[in-house]
């Protein structure tokens, strides 16, 4: 049964069968494709010291199409079809077939997803207002419970995981970070696991201002907290 890892590696494969002259051509405009989108998940450097042999660069490039977000994978493999449709018409059928289904599922997942960064926005807008009228202490509490409640979301429908024995907003931070950083790992997403430390370090940053005294709150806290949960959410909302 094929998924988005088997359609990603046997893309990449049909461009590297390709005379070397026009595989040459295809993998650079890939890159573009892939750039253009999201440059983050290419690490240039990585190709760069010295000649990458082929499985190299086919699991690298496999890898930075895993790590798009499932509308940009969508856009880039519809790219390479027609970069590679007339000289595979029958692969390239097959993963048509595929792609167009996940398209399908997809629209079902964006309208979640919509739904999801529709409340994220409202948290937003609470928070920005405690911030204009110097409530800090308030807008760090809406920031605390915003995490708390899309930290569950995310456990409980992209980790499968039973919340009845965790409630402590710090501990499902770790749990979250972990399980990206390892689904990173497995698939071989070049995504540095230190980067992913901020949704801890701010979780607890704003864990321990819940309970300082409010008076020593002030507006750049509660800006920072207000800010990173936007990013944090924004970022859990790729994978759940």
């Amino acid at each position: 049964m094929m998924d988005w890892s088997n359609a990603s590696r046997n893309l990449i494969e049909l461009i590297f069968s390709c005379p070397e002259r026009t595989c040459t051509i295809f993998v650079s405009r890939l890159h573009q494709y892939i750039h253009a989108i999201h440059p983050d998940v290419l690490i240039d450097s990585y190709l760069n010291q010295g000649e990458a042999d082929e499985d190299r660069q086919i699991a690298f490039y496999t890898s930075a199409l895993l790590a798009l977000e499932e509308n940009d994978r969508i856009v880039v493999f519809q790219k390479c079809f027609k970069d590679l449709s007339p000289a595979f018409p029958n692969e390239i059928h097959e993963l048509e077939d595929f792609v167009e289904m996940q398209s399908n599922s997809y629209l079902i997942y964006i309208e979640n997803r919509k739904a999801r960064l529709d409340k994220l926005n409202r948290y937003l807008k609470r928070i920005d207002g405690a911030i204009n009228n110097r409530k800090y202490a308030l807008a760090i509490g809406l920031a605390n419970r915003c995490l708390w409640e899309y930290y569950r979301h995310f456990m409980q429908h992209t980790m499968n995981y039973d919340l009845t024995s965790m409630e402590n907003i710090n501990q499902m931070a770790m749990s979250i970070y972990r399980y990206i950083t390892k689904y990173f790992t497995t698939q071989n997403i070049p995504y540095s696991a230190t980067r992913l430390l901020f949704i801890t370090i701010v979780t607890n940053a704003i864990f321990l201002a819940m309970y300082a005294n409010p008076y020593m709150i002030d507006k750049a806290l509660a800006t920072y907290a207000r800010d990173n949960v936007n990013y944090i959410v924004r970022f859990l909302t790729r994978y759940s």
